[in-house]
């Protein structure tokens, strides 16, 4: 790998959003409309190959929609979480598959499945490890906020450093200085200072970002958060990996 595009978003469960009363959810009264619109981005960001997309917090209704609209050329990665999120408000929440995963596709080069798993003190959290074009191990996580995520950084830590060069993605729930911390000495991360918040304000709290690309023997170029057109309660990120030489 010279260079690869990665793309990561977390896409807001339905049932979470509704839990939370997200804005996102409650603009869409019909989950299909939401997820169509998901499908297109997603969609429109894999036909510029090399490119990796990862998504968090992704509904089995979002799944199947997925699936069905992505070319062959494109290799799906999924993990399923024991946890399916139950809904704590009254009403319903529309889904026909409530489980919840995470996504990894990529276009263009070889790629194949490294391993996944849900970490031991949340089964509503893990991560997703590929390797691409047989050097580098790209995986996307979920981590969970305070205490419990330090620990799981220690883990995505461990799994970077088996490799020639990793690339971590995904929602840390931590700013970039703690992940870094976390994740201990030899990564960098993506420098989005600057830019909006990759998590939406919410509840009366201000945008802040949680959501990084992170790198082991690589270097991150043109870093930006996207406009995630109101579809969830976070922005996307993408950013350009290079491998050192």
């Amino acid at each position: 790998m010279s260079a690869l595009r990665v793309t990561t978003w977390n896409v807001l469960h339905r049932v979470h959003g509704l839990n939370w009363k997200e804005p996102a959810v409650a603009r869409f009264s019909d989950e299909r409309v939401r997820c169509a619109h998901i499908v297109e981005r997603v969609r429109g960001w894999l036909e510029d190959a090399p490119v990796a997309v990862c998504l968090q917090e992704v509904s089995g209704d979002l799944r199947g929609a997925l699936a069905r609209a992505l070319p062959d050329r494109v290799a799906t990665f999924v993990h399923t979480y024991p946890r399916v999120p139950s809904l704590r408000v009254p009403g319903a929440h529309g889904l026909s598959d409530p489980r919840e995963h995470l996504l990894t596709f990529v276009a263009g080069p070889e790629t194949r499945a490294l391993d996944a798993a849900t970490f031991s003190d949340d089964f509503g959290k893990g991560y997703l490890a590929v390797e691409v074009d047989g050097r580098t191990r790209l995986v996307t996580t979920h981590v969970t906020f305070g205490a419990r995520g330090r620990g799981q950084l220690a883990q995505l830590a461990t799994h970077a450093r088996a490799a020639a060069r990793a690339v971590i993605v995904g929602d840390f729930n931590a700013h970039a200085a703690e992940v870094l911390a976390g994740l201990g000495e030899g990564f960098v991360v993506s420098d989005l200072t600057g830019q909006r918040g990759t998590r939406t304000a919410s509840g009366g709290k201000p945008a802040h970002t949680i959501d990084h690309v992170v790198a082991h023997a690589a270097e991150i170029e043109a870093a930006e958060v996207l406009d995630g057109e109101g579809l969830s309660d976070h922005e996307p990120v993408t950013a350009r990996v290079v491998a050192l030489s």
